[in-house]
């Protein structure tokens, strides 16, 4: 808490001034004992003391070391027992700064009120007992102290207006229908001493509102609009009042001769905007977000917010979408200096995935404000969406000069490099980061994290897990580190103790984060402890994809095809199968019922059941696989490769081999291995 220096009046007089007073008391006493004497010396020098400590604690709460003021300000109490200033200082501190029960509470606002009776003209010791008594409900000392002040002060408007608030609030509490008349008399005496005001009008009508006494309430705000007419803020408030009253249409009106009276008052566009919306008059509301957009008075901050407004409210609608892009275009021939609008135009085109659109406006964006970091971001976020490494790197490089602290922008183009397999470049570039002093501690140990990753992806080892020890040495509670150094321990089989270790910090911290769950998963494979690592991998899996949503996706999204053959058929080979017309409806609903899962196999929009042979009349189920294959994209190919091998070896060697079809589809290039795995159907280590 910050205390004014009215607060206490430190009682000091000045050294020349203190020297004469007492050597004329020297020469004026009457004769007194030496022990006299010196008690009188003693005294002097407590409250001297007691004063110089008061003032220290004073300089304590400016520099906010609040400890320091408490003990500073108890000092001063005891050495000025009597003085009730540095107790009622002493005690404001405390209620501010620490949890007091009731009792406590009580004790402290009854030494805060007796401070302040000591001198009630302290402004700010009254301002605190007020703002405490209503905290505790006690509705007379706070008019107390507002009467006195307001009496004290009487060229002051504050403490008049916080006369008739007390007023107001005990009528509340006490239904005493004379403070309401006191507190009405109040505002009318400002009213004719400084004219008519929207506070002083807001602050009558809700009184009058205690009371329901509508018509007093329209002649008030009557009596404004008369006083401030062509003027759009009291017409917005009269909208608001109208509101409160239930009356839309005189709520409207108002709106709209605000609208009429500044077309540069935003705050009157925004509430006929949300005028609409709140009804549910989409139509209304759209014709208001244009007339808004398309005003050249109207300042870009001001678009900026209803646009936003009207994204957030419209964007699910995919048929109001050729109108937003409609607003964009209107915004960007008013306003084509803006980069928020192409960055705003850019969010909403990743939105829908337009990627190459989305890059564009926002380099748009950053090209208008190049050293605007958190544009840069955007864009680069965008590029790494949009699968363009080169852009990552081109977008993010001039990032090292723009925002040289920013770590963000050489972790990005590193990692867009190693992807490139530019390991080398990747890793100059981010051993010549300083981050030895670094100001961003998690930042830099980011930073290192990545480079360690880099040198673990070039088959530098040794170095990779040095430089993970660095990173956590930075930052021990960089996770993702931990998780990181634990896999590539998995991945080479070393020091597995030390990597479940690691894998466990990170899961502790985030027993949800599927990456984690599939490092911990991978871990206990390597340990050979087969069923843990299907528990984890499993959880890791259902925590990307709604496996219910997945399945029913699956269930509705099949066209059947059958074929006939005489013998039974091996269902990886495609060749042997030959579509004929149909079979029997009750046929089909039996093969339907005995279909468990399914596999997708290199053509598009073919899926076969996952048997090793099926009878002679079978089913060919048909499905969309560029549909299908979002669900694994998501969990990406390393998951659901660790998910075959883990499933192989938990003995369910059919799911396995379509875990690893699945992530061979995804990553078909230098996966020599994977490929392997699913010719041999089994699990291959090399």
């Amino acid at each position: 808490m910050k205390i004014n220096s009215r607060l206490y009046k430190l009682r000091l007089l000045p050294a020349l001034v203190l020297a004469a007073v007492l050597t004329m008391a020297l020469f004026t006493a009457t004769a007194k004992s030496r022990k006299n004497s010196r008690a009188d010396w003693d005294r002097i020098a407590r409250q001297r003391k007691g004063d110089y400590v008061f003032a220290s604690a004073y300089q304590a709460l400016v520099s906010e070391s609040i400890g320091g003021a408490i003990v500073m300000l108890d000092y001063a109490r005891a050495l000025k027992p009597d003085d009730k200033a540095i107790a009622g200082n002493a005690e404001q501190i405390r209620i501010v700064t620490l949890d007091l029960d009731s009792a406590q509470a009580d004790k402290s606002y009854r030494i805060v009120r007796d401070a302040w009776r000591n001198d009630r003209d302290d402004y700010d010791m009254g301002e605190f007992l007020a703002a405490m008594g209503i905290r505790q409900d006690r509705h007379d000392d706070v008019v107390e102290v507002w009467r006195t002040l307001d009496s004290i002060y009487p060229t002051h408007t504050d403490p008049s207006v916080k006369l008739a608030e007390a007023y107001t609030r005990r009528y509340v509490y006490q239904q005493d229908t004379a403070d309401y008349y006191r507190a009405l008399r109040i505002y009318d005496r400002l009213e004719k001493e400084s004219g008519k005001d929207v506070g002083l009008s807001s602050q009558k009508i809700r009184t009058l509102q205690l009371r329901n006494d509508t018509a007093a309430i329209d002649a008030e705000v009557a009596s404004l609009l008369k006083a401030l007419p062509g003027e759009s803020t009291p017409l917005l408030f009269a909208s608001m009042v109208s509101k409160t009253m239930g009356r839309d249409s005189m709520e409207l009106v108002y709106l709209n001769l605000a609208a009429e009276a500044d077309s540069t008052d935003g705050s009157v566009f925004i509430r006929l905007a949300d005028f609409y919306r709140e009804r549910g008059d989409s139509l209304g509301y759209r014709n208001e977000v244009f007339r808004s957009l398309e005003s050249a008075n109207l300042d870009f901050e001001v678009k900026d917010r209803i646009l936003r407004g009207y994204l957030t409210e419209l964007y699910t609608d995919s048929t109001e979408w050729p109108r937003i892009e409609q607003l964009f275009g209107i915004l960007q021939n008013l306003h084509p200096d803006e980069p928020d609008m192409y960055a705003l135009n850019g969010l909403f085109e990743a939105s829908r995935d337009n990627y190459n659109l989305a890059r564009e406006l926002l380099g748009y964006a950053v090209a208008l404000e190049p050293s605007n970091e958190s544009l840069r971001t955007m864009l680069v976020q965008t590029d790494i969406s949009a699968d363009s490494l080169d852009a990552v790197i081109n977008d993010a490089r001039p990032g090292l000069e723009f925002n040289p602290d920013q770590l963000y922008f050489p972790i990005m183009m590193a990692s867009a490099m190693s992807q490139q397999k530019r390991f080398e470049p990747a890793i100059s570039l981010l051993k010549s980061i300083d981050v030895d002093n670094p100001a961003n501690p998690v930042a830099a140990s980011n930073l290192i994290t990545t480079l360690a990753d880099i040198y673990q992806q070039s088959g530098q080892s040794d170095s990779a897990f040095a430089t993970y020890d660095r990173a956590l040495a930075i930052n021990p509670e960089n996770y993702m580190a931990y998780n990181n150094a634990a896999y590539h321990m998995a991945v080479l089989g070393t020091d597995l103790e030390k990597a479940e270790r690691f894998a466990s910090y990170a899961l502790a911290d985030d027993p949800e984060n599927s990456t984690y769950l599939d490092t911990y998963a991978w871990v206990k494979f390597k340990q050979h402890e087969y069923k843990d690592a299907k528990t984890y991998i499993d959880k890791a899996m259902n925590n990307i994809i709604d496996v219910a949503e997945y399945s029913e996706y699956l269930e509705n999204h099949i066209e059947i095809d059958t074929f006939v053959h005489a013998e039974p058929v091996d269902m990886y080979d495609t060749d042997a199968i030959g579509a004929t017309d149909s079979v029997p409806a009750e046929l089909l609903d039996s093969l339907m019922l005995s279909v468990e899962r399914y596999e997708f196999d290199g053509a598009d929009s073919v899926g076969y059941a996952v048997t090793d042979t099926v009878p002679a009349t079978e089913v060919v189920i048909k499905r969309n696989l560029a549909e299908l294959d979002k669900y694994d994209k998501e969990l990406g190919a390393d998951i659901l490769e660790h998910a075959g091998d883990i499933y192989y070896m938990c003995g369910e060697p059919d799911d396995a081999l379509l875990f690893w079809k699945r992530a061979l589809a995804l990553k078909p290039e230098d996966n020599d291995l994977l490929a392997r795995k699913i010719k041999a159907k089994a699990y291959l280590y090399k």
